[in-house]
């Protein structure tokens, strides 16, 4: 049995270097989720796929109803992703970074790699565009900034180089985490 004067400590350093690794890397996320001129020119294809089948649907002799439906069908399927890109400068941005650098390097159970710690943001960011509240209690308030700037789960690949399955592990683990084993919401995951 090891006494408290005993135990091993991790240096401050280390600390130090995790959490400016984890930092950086948090930032990197949410830029590219939000901001980055990929997110630009995926809203721009997408925009751009939508007035094409407007077009098609307009010179096939549609009516007015085929037009708009074309169009409907067309911004259903773009979903979120044709939600605009957020100013970088915007300071919205820069307190989501500090509150999700924050919240990483307090979760429990996540591994402190890029790809699982881009991944865990990509589920966090999606978690705040809808929100999530177990039994009452609010585990993740839904931030209209978030939601009005999200792009959908498909472009996380295209976006942050991480694929859905990650994703999906992501949020399996902060509902995991979030539950534990008796089935109540712990507070102290909350974001």
């Amino acid at each position: 049995m090891l006494q408290s004067h005993m135990q091993r400590t991790v240096p401050t350093s280390t600390r130090v270097l995790v959490t400016g690794r984890v930092r950086r890397w948090v930032a990197r996320a949410i830029d590219d989720l939000l901001c980055s001129p990929r997110r630009a020119e995926l809203v721009r294809v997408h925009k751009q796929r939508a007035l094409l089948a407007t077009r098609r649907a307009s010179r096939a002799n549609g009516s007015f109803c085929t037009v708009i439906a074309a169009a409907a069908l067309a911004c259903i399927r773009a979903g979120a992703t044709l939600n605009p890109t957020a100013d970088p400068a915007a300071p919205e941005v820069a307190v989501l970074k500090q509150r999700m650098c924050t919240y990483v390097l307090a979760f429990p159970a996540l591994r402190h790699t890029e790809r699982q710690i881009v991944a865990f943001v990509a589920a966090c960011v999606q978690r705040l565009a809808t929100g999530m509240t177990v039994a009452g209690v609010e585990l993740f308030f839904r931030s209209p900034f978030v939601a009005a700037h999200a792009p959908s789960e498909i472009a996380h690949s295209a976006l942050c180089g991480v694929p859905c399955r990650q994703v999906s592990a992501a949020h399996r683990l902060i509902v995991t985490t979030a539950l534990g084993t008796s089935g109540i919401p712990s507070p102290s995951v909350v974001f």
